[in-house]
């Protein structure tokens, strides 16, 4: 498992810092005050594993930005998914005939999260994205629901998977079970209710089934519950953000029809 991903002990007053995604972070402890800064990079970090090295002082250009009061001198940093669905674009347009399936392979940034004394929700203290992620909307100006874009190529050969520090794979497999064409050029993924797993080289979410029936037809969505396959020694790192029944319907197929149109 990345190094990142672990307990940490602060010492009084002195500051830590790790590369992930996009962004430099800072951590510093003092009293019962936590401070965390962020400075964008000129480039987003590539490395396969990010680790917490203790520091002099911030970067030039960086300025505190949060301070949070807890006593606690014990605390865990943490992966977490997007808190909204992750709206994927792809270069082309994608078509899966009627009756055939693919697999396909997305990557998603990351969140860090920072929790006092033990991971439970009451603990934690704040969390940022290691990616830049802008909003959008998906669905129908009535019906839809705020959401990220991000620009990433689909993947769709599992030897072509680059793990990077601040990223995520999700797998997914569209199974067209109507009888006319599924055409798609966006992806809407509700990442948000994914458990993340982990290995001395990539994180991973839960493997994502979705079963199309047609424009008029109710679709089906399967988060499998077992650990992916997509690498090896995979285990469970941190739990979804929300727990939800691991089968679900979307009418219309609005998971990837609504952006097919949009």
């Amino acid at each position: 498992m990345n190094k990142l991903w672990q307990k940490y002990k602060f010492g009084e007053a002195e500051i830590y810092s790790s590369a992930i995604g996009q962004y430099q972070f800072w951590i510093k402890k003092q009293g019962k005050l936590w401070y965390v800064a962020r400075m964008k990079m000129a480039e987003a970090s590539q490395s396969v594993e990010s680790k917490l090295d203790k520091v002099t002082s911030l970067a030039e250009g960086s300025d505190w930005e949060f301070n949070i009061a807890d006593k606690h001198c014990h605390a865990y940093i943490m992966p977490a998914t997007p808190d909204r669905p992750l709206i994927i674009k792809s270069s082309k347009k994608i078509s899966v005939l009627p009756r055939m399936s693919l697999d396909l392979f997305i990557e998603i940034p990351v969140w860090i999260q920072l929790y006092a004394s033990s991971v439970k929700p009451e603990n934690l203290l704040l969390e940022f994205p290691s990616s830049e992620l802008s909003s959008t909307w998906f669905g129908d100006p009535d019906n839809g629901e705020l959401a990220y874009s991000y620009s990433k190529e689909i993947i769709y050969d599992p030897e072509e998977i680059r793990p990077v520090s601040g990223n995520a794979v999700c797998p997914i497999r569209i199974k067209n079970e109507s009888d006319i064409t599924l055409n798609f050029q966006r992806l809407s993924v509700p990442i948000f209710l994914l458990n993340l797993y982990g290995n001395s080289e990539m994180l991973c979410t839960n493997e994502v089934n979705v079963r199309y029936k047609g424009d008029d037809n109710t679709s089906e969505i399967h988060i499998a519950g077992n650990n992916p396959s997509v690498s090896e020694g995979l285990k469970l790192i941190v739990n979804a953000r929300i727990k939800s029944n691991r089968s679900f319907l979307k009418k219309s197929f609005s998971f990837i029809k609504s952006i097919a149109d949009y």
